[in-house]
């Protein structure tokens, strides 16, 4: 079946066996890591090193797919390199062997998202609100896989977790291979591919800088925000319930975005990111608790999920023809480059500030909304003179 023809339930089926995987991955590998003998340090440069490869992999992957029309079954490929990667994972001991093998098998896994994202927006384009309907079940997937493998961890040994990723990673091998037929994205001479060097449009980098920057600034909350809840007092359940309701704002605006009017195009919707995620960080400085604490986290469904679906849309019609996965790929690389150094930053002014990290990281989304609001105009005036 052409990709362009598949039921909208294939594709969120590999959104959410995309996600599920993550949901496993991101809480519970720390623990597996710590069980082969690895102290705090090194875990954390073990969990790190991917976003540096992932630097190197995933514009790669991205441009072989854009030159050889063929995305399906580099998605296949991909995806299929990480479960081998995460099965050598398994296989290995020792802190130099599983950085290694950890660093390849996550940074292939995380290549596939941007990858499918240039799939999706551009075959779902005639479907309005399709793509955030297909990707609010990533979202679902990611907690149902949190809780499920949190209760099976509960019950089963500790070296158990990297082999549900393993199996979840199957997932999506399996779900690219049975839920879309790979076919050529056009004739490869149809659409000249523009080189590499060439991909970064002023549009497009205006793009990429301004929704790093918005998505960077949750780099406190994402390293620090369970650990300073806890110093407020809040106790785990009530804090496992902050981080729900942030998804569940998310999955909605996912689920509303088909609804949205027409006037409320990718500008927009960035804008509206930039914006909550300001108000959300400057609040969050006031150190509030309860109920005002609750609908501080569900701006999460703007600072977050309405910053990436405007980035997403807006990228798919700034690229070049035959650039589109590229172009995505260089988005997701910059939100996770603008990520890691957020939560390093926060990390070391935390001890100082405290609830003041939050103010800095309002600064940084500023930034990024100004960059979405004038660098198009300043691009428009630069071409024109």
């Amino acid at each position: 079946m052409p990709f362009e023809s598949i039921p909208l339930w294939r594709y969120g089926a590999i959104y959410g066996a995309l996600f599920a995987m993550v949901g496993v991955n991101l809480p519970f590998l720390p623990v597996w890591l710590a069980a082969r003998g690895l102290d705090a340090g090194e875990i954390g440069l073990v969990i790190g090193a991917p976003i540096v490869l992932r630097i190197l992999i995933a514009p790669l992957v991205a441009e072989v797919a854009d030159r050889s029309r063929r995305p399906v079954a580099v998605l296949r490929g991909v995806a299929a390199l990480a479960m081998a990667s995460y099965v050598l994972l398994a296989a290995v001991d020792g802190f130099w062997p599983l950085l290694a093998a950890n660093a390849l098998a996550q940074a292939c896994a995380a290549s596939a998202l941007p990858l499918f994202d240039s799939l999706a927006v551009r075959r779902l384009a005639k479907r309005p609100g399709g793509f955030g309907r297909v990707r609010l079940w990533g979202s679902l997937s990611f907690i149902a896989a949190n809780l499920v493998s949190g209760v099976l961890i509960g019950v089963l040994p500790v070296a158990s977790i990297v082999w549900m990723v393993v199996g979840l990673q199957f997932v999506t091998v399996a779900t690219a291979i049975v839920l879309v037929r790979d076919t050529v994205s056009g004739p490869a001479a149809a659409v000249p591919t523009p080189p590499t060097r060439g991909l970064m449009s002023p549009g497009v980098a205006v793009i990429v800088l301004g929704v790093a920057l918005i998505q960077g600034s949750h780099g406190a909350i994402y390293g620090l925000g369970s650990l300073h809840w806890r110093d407020l007092g809040l106790d785990a359940p009530t804090i496992g319930a902050l981080w729900a309701m942030g998804v569940a704002a998310e999955v909605t605006l996912f689920f509303a975005s088909a609804r949205l009017p027409a006037w409320i195009g990718p500008r927009t919707l960035m804008g509206a990111g930039a914006a909550a995620a300001v108000v959300r960080w400057l609040l969050m400085g006031l150190d509030p608790v309860g109920v005002p604490l609750l609908l501080l986290q569900c701006l999460h469904a703007f600072s977050f999920a309405a910053t990436y679906l405007g980035m997403v849309a807006a990228l798919a019609a700034a690229a070049a023809p035959g650039a589109e996965a590229r172009a995505q790929a260089a988005g997701s690389t910059a939100q996770g480059v603008a990520l890691a150094g957020a939560i390093a930053l926060a990390g070391q002014l935390y001890p100082t500030l405290g609830a003041g990290v939050f103010p800095v990281m309002a600064g940084l989304a500023a930034f990024g909304g100004a960059v979405i609001a004038f660098g198009p105009r300043l691009v428009a005036k630069r071409g024109g003179s």
